[in-house]
C-alpha cells in the first residue's frame, strides 16, 4: 500500500513538473532551472524511500535511473533535445524508474523502465507535426504554383522529400521576431564563391544568429530570396507530457504496435 501511496505522489509530482514546463516553453521557449532543482530533489527523496521499501527490485531502480541519465544525455547532444528536455527526462527518471503499480494501461508494459515508455510515447506523438509540416507545404504549392525547391533544383529527390517533412517556408524578416524558428537554408563562403545551400536537420540548440546574418546579408545581393526553409523548433517536453499521459493510459504504443504487426506476419 505505501509503494502505491509513493507511485502517487511521484505522479503527481511529474504532473507538476511537467505542465509547468511545458506552459514555460511554449510561453518563452525557456525553462527556469529552479523547475529542476525542486523537483529533482523531492523526486530523489521519494525513490529512495520507495527502494527502502522494495529492496528486491534495488538494481532495476538503478538500471533505470543510470538508462535514463544517459539516454537523456546522448540525445541532447545528437540535438533532438534541448537542455530543458533531457532534464525533464533525468527527472522523471529518478521520480518514477519503474512503472507505477497503481496503473494498468490498456497496452500494458512491456519492460518495466517507465521513463523510455514516456519517451518513445513522446517522440511518436511528436511524429503528428508531420502532419502540419506537410499540409503547410502542400497549401503553399497549391496556392502560389510556384516551385518548392527553386533554387534547390540540384538536390537529390530524397533528400528534397526529408526537407519537405521536416520544415517549410516563410518570410526572411521571421527568423527575427520568431527565434524558435531554424533556419534549415545557410550560404556557404568557404570556396570564395558564395552558394545557397540547406540541411535536413537543424539541432534543437543550433546557432540561428549567425546563419540568420547570413541570409539577410545575402538577401539584398539577391542571392538568398525573401522566403526561405526553415524547420520549427519542437517543444519536445510538450510532446513528453503528453507521452507521460499516454504511457499511464495507454502503456507502451511502441511495443505495442511492433507486437503486433510481428503476430500479423507469423499468423498469415
Amino acid at each position: 500500500m505505501m509503494i502505491a501511496q509513493l507511485d502517487l505522489f511521484s505522479i503527481a509530482i511529474c504532473v507538476v513538473f511537467l505542465a509547468f514546463g511545458s506552459w514555460s516553453d511554449l510561453r518563452t521557449r525557456e525553462v527556469s532551472n529552479k523547475l529542476w532543482a525542486v523537483s529533482l530533489p523531492v523526486s530523489a527523496a521519494i525513490t529512495v524511500i520507495r527502494i527502502s521499501l522494495s529492496t528486491g527490485l534495488v538494481l532495476l531502480y538503478f538500471a533505470s535511473i543510470s538508462i535514463s541519465i544517459l539516454v537523456s544525455i546522448a540525445i541532447f547532444e545528437a540535438g533532438f533535445f534541448g537542455g530543458a528536455d533531457a532534464k525533464a527526462m533525468i527527472c522523471l527518471g529518478v521520480a518514477l524508474p519503474l512503472s507505477p503499480s497503481i496503473f494498468h494501461p490498456i497496452f500494458g508494459y512491456f519492460h518495466p523502465f517507465f521513463p523510455l515508455v514516456v519517451l518513445t510515447n513522446g517522440f511518436l506523438i511528436s511524429l503528428l507535426s508531420v502532419l502540419y509540416v506537410v499540409g503547410r507545404n502542400l497549401r503553399w504549392k497549391l496556392r502560389t504554383k510556384e516551385p518548392l525547391f527553386q533554387g534547390f533544383e540540384s538536390e537529390p529527390f530524397l533528400k528534397k522529400v526529408l526537407v519537405a517533412v521536416s520544415g517549410y517556408k516563410v518570410a526572411l524578416a521571421e527568423l527575427r521576431r520568431r527565434p524558435h524558428l531554424i533556419p534549415m537554408e545557410d550560404v556557404d563562403e568557404t570556396d570564395g564563391e558564395p552558394q545557397r545551400t540547406i540541411r535536413i536537420f537543424a539541432g534543437a540548440e543550433a546557432d540561428t544568429e549567425a546563419p540568420v546574418e547570413r541570409l539577410e546579408r545575402y538577401n539584398s545581393t539577391g542571392l538568398v530570396p525573401d522566403l526561405v526553409w526553415i524547420t520549427p523548433g519542437l517543444p519536445m517536453l510538450v510532446f513528453l507530457s503528453f507521452g507521460f499521459v499516454a504511457s499511464l493510459v495507454l502503456g507502451d504504443v511502441l511495443f505495442h504496435a511492433i507486437l503486433s504487426a510481428a503476430k500479423s506476419v507469423f499468423s498469415a
